[in-house]
């Protein structure tokens, strides 16, 4: 299995509930720096969760800077390919209402990179991810050891992490900016 890739490639990870948020690395950082004091109680369902979480801690970004997927649950693995996500503009007020809801899958990026992360997997992921250790890992050309140790600690592979190849690669994720899956 396969969890990250900076070169476009296919990314795969173990599927908890199928419901999964993509959100860059250093806004899931910030959510992590402010959720403990969120009452998450009385939230029913997972898309509603996303939603309260992007009205929480981004009330200024759109409601489109966290994203939302629901896959069928009838495999044990989600395997997620880069070349499936476009560029996208909020100028189609139907779509960005779309959007709001979580109907259909937007983010915002500002790291040219995003996480994958089912979302029966946040408060464990939560209580161990770090953005500083993750680029540092990264900048090291350690993310095999680093997904290796996080596995451990979070006991699954409910996951992944795609890093941008760069604005000359020729890709469609390129950089920073508004993305949708398609």
């Amino acid at each position: 299995m396969h969890q990250f890739s900076n070169d476009n490639s296919p990314v795969e990870m173990e599927l908890l509930s199928g419901h999964l948020l993509f959100a860059d690395p250093l806004y899931f950082q910030h959510m992590i720096n402010n959720y403990y004091g969120i009452d998450t109680s009385g939230i029913d369902g997972k898309r509603e969760l996303v939603i309260v979480f992007e009205e929480t801690f981004f009330p200024h970004g759109g409601a489109v800077l966290l994203g939302y997927k629901k896959v069928a649950k009838n495999t044990d693995t989600y395997l997620f390919e880069p070349a499936r996500i476009k560029k996208w503009k909020t100028d189609d007020g139907q779509q960005l209402a779309l959007a709001q809801q979580k109907q259909i899958t937007t983010f915002g990026i500002d790291t040219a990179s995003f996480l994958i992360i089912d979302v029966d997997n946040l408060e464990k992921f939560m209580s161990i991810f770090s953005y500083d250790s993750l680029i540092d890992a990264y900048l090291e050309n350690q993310l095999d050891k680093y997904f290796e140790t996080t596995n451990k600690q979070i006991a699954n592979k409910a996951w992944a992490y795609v890093i941008s190849r760069g604005v000359d690669s020729g890709d469609v994720f390129d950089s920073n900016g508004l993305y949708i899956v398609e």
